[in-house]
């Protein structure tokens, strides 16, 4: 299970910051993603269904990050990945790139996440 709660969760530490309940229907471990430290890295083949997406963020389990995350890709389907959208947050931002690029935080189930 891969997930980006909504923005701004309440921190403890700036280490371990508290991210609530953000794992749906009892599950207690997955990813608090926050960042794509370089998308225009993304492999992305349609025709085969297929994406991987460099990341980093924070290990959760029991609803607080517990381990940094680095040096990571978030891999699978893109059918999967769509499908696998639990929740969508309220917090839509764009950047400029080349062209306005933006998303809500996503709770998403379904991803692995895999060491580069």
């Amino acid at each position: 299970m891969i997930s980006r709660p909504p923005a701004s969760p309440t921190s403890t530490s700036s280490r371990s910051p508290h991210l609530g309940r953000l794992t749906p229907r009892g599950r207690e471990a997955g990813y608090y993603l926050i960042d794509a430290p370089d998308a225009t890295r993304l492999d992305l083949d349609l025709e085969a269904d297929l994406f991987r997406l460099p990341v980093q963020g924070f290990a959760v389990e029991a609803g607080r990050a517990t381990a940094p995350v680095s040096k990571a890709h978030l891999t699978g389907g893109v059918g999967a990945l769509l499908r696998g959208i639990a929740a969508v947050g309220r917090d839509l931002s764009f950047e400029m790139l080349d062209g306005m690029i933006g998303s809500p935080s996503l709770l998403v189930m379904g991803p692995e996440l895999r060491g580069e």
